[in-house]
């Protein structure tokens, strides 16, 4: 008997050594004693299933064949033999999938990799997609959801088990996940304050906005906020952000620039008009009552009273 057991016709049960893997059938060939003209059917456990020509498709784990041996006058026995087979210890992986995107294998990096939209800002599980190999294997994601930075890359760890669940051949795999960096240098809004009053301008029109102040304002604090986090305000190239002064009735309106950096690098200039509005202001400071000289007063009055007389005189 093959396996290196010996087969004696009273032992009715038989267990093999167990094959490989990779040995995924087996042919079994029983033969009757001379002149005994019996006949030979190869059959699974419950006998639901012929083995035709002893041909045995091996799954993983135990493989029961039963041997069925018939006599000219109808009688039979029963040999059984159990072929082990043993489970898969692939834990390769197929492919691996990120945001329906596969993931290349880097092999400098021994890790999968992938480069995604700056748009995407977070992963979760749910994103990756694994396939094993061996549709046995036991994938485990040992990352959970991560916010995307774009200044270092994101990593993503997982496991995978074996069908035989032999932790010596379990495989632990890395998915190095590259945010793109943003192109946008916009402003969300500019801010004036003055006098602990802050005026805004979120509309731009051709990167320039105008924002009034009051008329009285002779200080003001220019600041700034872009729509993207990682865009900054260059404090290389115009005018800034920062305290600004304005004089007088020929200094009531400024335009500063402002240049905005992208995370990439590309600068947007916006220009911003500080305007001081009307006064509105209609209250006198003071009233000055100026009265002339009281002798010369005086001396009016004497030629008035003169001139009368004379009128008088005339009269008569």
């Amino acid at each position: 008997m093959a396996d290196g057991k010996t087969f004696n016709p009273s032992d009715l049960a038989y267990t093999l050594n167990a094959f490989e893997y990779s040995k995924t059938s087996t042919t079994i060939n029983a033969t009757v004693t001379d002149n005994s003209d019996a006949t030979v059917r190869y059959l699974n456990a419950d006998k639901t299933k012929e083995y035709l020509n002893g041909v045995v498709d091996l799954v993983t784990g135990n493989n029961v064949v039963v041997i069925e041996v018939t006599a000219q006058d109808g009688s039979s026995q029963d040999y059984t033999i159990t072929i082990p087979r043993n489970k898969n210890n692939n834990a390769k992986v197929s492919n691996v999938k990120v945001f329906n995107t596969i993931a290349p294998y880097d092999d400098t990096k021994e890790a999968y990799v992938i480069e995604v939209e700056n748009s995407v800002s977070s992963l979760t599980p749910s994103d990756v997609v694994i396939t094993p190999e061996d549709t046995n294997a036991t994938v485990t994601k040992k990352t959970g959801t991560i916010n995307l930075s774009t200044k270092n890359v994101n990593e993503f760890d997982f496991e995978v088990l074996p069908e035989n669940q032999e932790s010596a051949d379990k495989k632990e795999y890395k998915i190095l996940i590259t945010r793109k960096q943003s192109t946008d240098n916009t402003l969300k809004k500019v801010s004036v304050t003055a006098d602990s009053r802050t005026y805004e301008c979120t509309a731009f029109n051709n990167y320039a906005c105008t924002i009034e102040v009051p008329a009285e304002t002779t200080n003001y604090t220019l600041s700034a906020e872009t729509n993207n986090s990682e865009a900054t305000i260059s404090t290389i190239h115009g005018d800034g952000v920062g305290n600004y002064a304005m004089g007088g009735a020929d200094d009531s309106e400024q335009t500063k620039t402002i240049f905005v950096v992208s995370e990439t690098g590309i600068e947007q200039s916006y220009a911003i008009t500080i305007k001081r509005g009307k006064s509105s202001n209609a209250d006198l400071k003071n009233i000055k009552i100026i009265l002339g000289d009281y002798n010369e007063f005086k001396r009016k009055e004497s030629n008035r009273n003169n001139n009368t007389n004379m009128f008088r005189n005339n009269t008569h």
